[in-house]
C-alpha cells in the first residue's frame, strides 16, 4: 500500500536534484537532492499511504516544467519543441497536483507571481510587453483550471460543509509549525 509513496519519495529526490542543477548548477543539485533524500519530513511522508509525498512530486515536476517554459520563452522561436514539451508536462503535472491536494493551488499562485516578475524584467530590457509568453501563460493557466472544473463541480457540496477538525491557526503559528516540521520532521 505504501509503495506508491516510497516511489514518489524517490522521485522527489530526483526532481529536487534536477531543479537544483538546472537553476544553480551541479553542486547545488547534488546538495538539494541529498537534503531531499535525508529530510526527516520527506522520509516520513514517503512511508505513509497518503497523498502528501505525491503532491510534492507533482509540484516538483510542475516547477521543473515551469523553469523549462521560462527558458524556452527566453530562447525565442528556436526553442519551439522545448516549449511544446514543457507546456504539456506543465499542464499534466499541475493538473494532477491540484487533483491530489487543494494546497497545490498555492503553487499556481507562486508561479503566477514569478511569471509577472519575469515579464516585468523582460519588458524592462525589451521596452515592450512580451505578448506571446503572456498569452501562452494565460492559456496554460486556463487549461489547468479547466481540467480541474469537473472535480470542483463534483466536490462543491462537501467543500462548502467541510467540518472544522482543529482549532484555528494563525499565520504566524502556521509558519512556526512549518519551520519546525521542515527542520526536524513530524514530531
Amino acid at each position: 500500500v505504501r509503495s506508491l509513496s516510497a516511489l514518489a519519495g524517490a522521485g522527489v529526490v530526483a526532481v529536487t536534484w534536477a531543479l537544483g542543477w538546472r537553476l544553480f548548477g551541479p553542486a547545488a543539485g547534488l546538495l538539494a537532492g541529498l537534503y531531499a533524500g535525508t529530510s526527516a519530513f520527506q522520509v516520513y511522508y514517503s512511508q505513509e499511504a497518503r497523498m502528501y509525498i505525491l503532491v510534492t512530486l507533482l509540484g516538483g515536476l510542475s516547477m521543473l516544467a515551469f523553469v523549462r517554459l521560462l527558458e524556452a520563452w527566453s530562447g525565442g522561436a528556436a526553442r519551439r519543441r522545448a516549449l511544446i514539451a514543457a507546456s504539456v508536462w506543465y499542464v499534466l503535472a499541475t493538473a494532477l497536483a491540484t487533483y491530489t491536494h487543494y494546497f497545490a493551488f498555492s503553487l499556481l499562485a507562486g508561479q503566477n507571481v514569478a511569471v509577472l516578475i519575469w515579464l516585468l524584467g523582460r519588458r524592462g530590457t525589451e521596452r515592450r510587453v512580451p505578448w506571446g509568453p503572456l498569452l501562452a501563460w494565460g492559456a496554460l493557466q486556463a487549461l489547468v483550471v479547466g481540467l480541474y472544473v469537473p472535480w470542483l463541480v463534483a466536490s462543491w457540496g462537501s467543500l462548502r460543509s467541510w467540518p472544522a477538525v482543529s482549532a484555528p491557526l494563525s499565520l504566524g503559528g502556521l509558519l512556526a509549525r512549518a519551520a519546525q516540521v521542515f527542520a526536524f520532521g513530524v514530531t
